[in-house]
C-alpha cells in the first residue's frame, strides 16, 4: 500500500504489516511492539575506526541511551556498547534490530553479543512491550 507521508512523500508500506497491525488493532485496540530500551545509532567516522579493531567486521550499533526503566537497563546495557549481534545473527544497522523489535517477539529473552572497551560481552535482556502513547505527548506505556 502507497500512503502519502510528511511532506506529501509517498511512502510504501508492505501489506503484512498493515495486515499484523490490524489484527492487533481488532484484539487488544492497541499496536504494540516488542521493546529493548536503549537508543542506538550506526557506527560514523572515527568511532567506525576504533570499533575496527575490537570487531572483527567493524559492524555493530552503537548504544547511545539507555532508558533507565527499559529492558537494557536491566539486562546490564552501558552507553558506548557496540551491539554486534541478536541471538548470533549479525547488526549491521539500526534497521536490523528494528526489525527484529516486532510484537511476536514481546516477552523473549535474546542473546547481545556485544563489544565494551575493546573486549567481548553478551548479555541477555527479555523484551518488554511498550505502547507509544501519542495523546500523552510521546509517553512510553509500558505492559
Amino acid at each position: 500500500m502507497t500512503v502519502l507521508g510528511p511532506r506529501r512523500r509517498a511512502l510504501a508500506i508492505p501489506t503484512s504489516t498493515i495486515e499484523r497491525a490490524i489484527d492487533q488493532l481488532l484484539a487488544r485496540g492497541h499496536v504494540f511492539r516488542a521493546y529493548l530500551g536503549a537508543g542506538l545509532r550506526p557506527l560514523r567516522g572515527e568511532r567506525r575506526q576504533d570499533s575496527a579493531a575490537a570487531s572483527s567486521s567493524g559492524r555493530g550499533v552503537l548504544v547511545v541511551d539507555v532508558d533507565p526503566e527499559g529492558p537494557s537497563k536491566r539486562a546490564g546495557l552501558l552507553l558506548g556498547d557496540l551491539i554486534t549481534s541478536w541471538n548470533s545473527k549479525p547488526i549491521e544497522r539500526v534497521r536490523d534490530v528494528v526489525h527484529l523489535l516486532g510484537p511476536e517477539s514481546i516477552g523473549s529473552t535474546v542473546d547481545l553479543s556485544l563489544i565494551r572497551g575493546g573486549a567481548s560481552a553478551t548479555l541477555q535482556a527479555s523484551l518488554a512491550s511498550v505502547l507509544y502513547d501519542s495523546r500523552a505527548r510521546g509517553q512510553l506505556r509500558y505492559s
